[in-house]
C-alpha cells in the first residue's frame, strides 16, 4: 500500500474526529492497517483490508468510507471496531 493511501485515511479520521490521536500499525494476522482513534475514556479501532486499499483509487478512499458510513460507525469509541474490506464496512466487538 502506497503511504498516500494511508494518509488518506488519516485525513479522512482526522477531519470526522480532529481533537482524536490516530495511532497507526499493521496488522499482519489480518492483512489489514489499523487506526487506533482516542477518545477521552474509550478507545475505537478501524482495520482496512490492504486489499481494499489496493483497489480503491486515492482519490476515492474518503468517499468510499464515507459512503460505508464508517465515520458514524466509529463515532464516540466505546470499544467499537470496524472492518473494512471489499465486502464493505461492518462494526464488530472488540471486548
Amino acid at each position: 500500500m502506497s503511504e498516500s493511501k494511508r494518509g488518506e485515511i488519516v485525513r479522512y479520521l482526522h477531519i470526522h474526529f480532529p481533537e482524536n490521536k490516530i495511532e497507526t500499525k499493521y496488522d499482519f494476522d489480518r492483512d489489514a492497517w489499523s487506526f487506533k482513534l482516542h477518545f477521552a475514556k474509550s478507545t475505537a479501532l478501524l482495520k482496512v483490508a490492504e486489499n481494499w486499499i489496493d483497489d480503491t483509487d486515492e482519490q476515492s478512499i474518503a468517499h468510499e468510507l464515507d459512503r460505508m458510513g464508517v465515520g458514524e460507525m466509529l463515532n464516540g469509541g466505546g470499544g467499537k471496531g470496524v472492518l473494512v474490506s471489499d465486502a464493505g464496512a461492518r462494526e464488530y466487538d472488540r471486548r
